[in-house]
């Protein structure tokens, strides 16, 4: 199957599977559910190599290497469907990271030095976070579901950018709350897709 296909299959299961969990959680959700929000400040890391989808463009797009750091920043939105169970959408900016192609992106030679294009990259998510409350102020909770990314490309070699690359992938993390079962409270939080690594650092409102 083609990535692209079997990307839009994993957004399709994870909404499907958000929105199945919605109905059976429904009855425990009207006695005891709330929302929460979540601002995060972190690291990404981004290790690998990106090769743009060139669309229509009749020319030749190189791949390019990641191998670096950068701030991050997220917003999350999420809704407690049961106390063992919540899902969340949320905004991610994964902040700026330099690519490395030894490839022209305008033409197919090898000749030329290390080319440097810097990568601005954002996303959204949808996932689901399965928890488990250790004491009335601590709560262990993992994460799956899907993360849709996108880039802005900014050229040190011509304006614009040929193909700004663009995703949905699977996301994964673990994490921990620290606080007031409703108010605030501190989370560390992981989170891992094809793309990238984070680590960080947030606070959260539950109410």
């Amino acid at each position: 199957m083609p990535k692209q296909e079997s990307m839009t299959l994993l957004l399709r299961l994870t909404v499907t599977s958000v929105l199945v969990a919605t109905l059976l959680a429904a009855p425990t959700a009207a006695d005891g559910s709330r929302w929460s929000v979540n601002l995060k400040v972190g690291e990404s890391t981004i290790d690998g190599e990106i090769t743009p989808d060139p669309g229509d463009l009749a020319v030749y797009i190189p791949s390019w290497a990641f191998d670096g750091n950068s701030t991050s920043v997220g917003l999350a939105v999420g809704y407690e469907l049961h106390r063992y169970l919540q899902i969340e959408a949320g905004y991610h900016d994964l902040g700026t990271h330099e690519g490395q192609s030894d490839r022209c992106p305008v033409c197919s030679s090898s000749l030329l030095p290390t080319h440097r294009r810097e990568f601005s990259f954002t996303g959204f998510s949808l996932v689901l976070l399965p928890k488990w409350p250790v004491t009335e102020r601590l709560v262990l909770y993992a994460k799956v579901g899907a993360f849709n990314w996108s880039s802005d490309v900014t050229d040190h070699f011509s304006p614009g950018s040929l193909a700004d690359p663009s995703e949905t992938d699977l996301m994964t993390g673990v994490g921990a709350r620290i606080g007031t079962e409703r108010g605030v409270g501190v989370r560390f939080e992981y989170e891992k897709s094809a793309l990238h690594d984070d680590l960080s650092l947030g606070a959260s409102w539950q109410f």
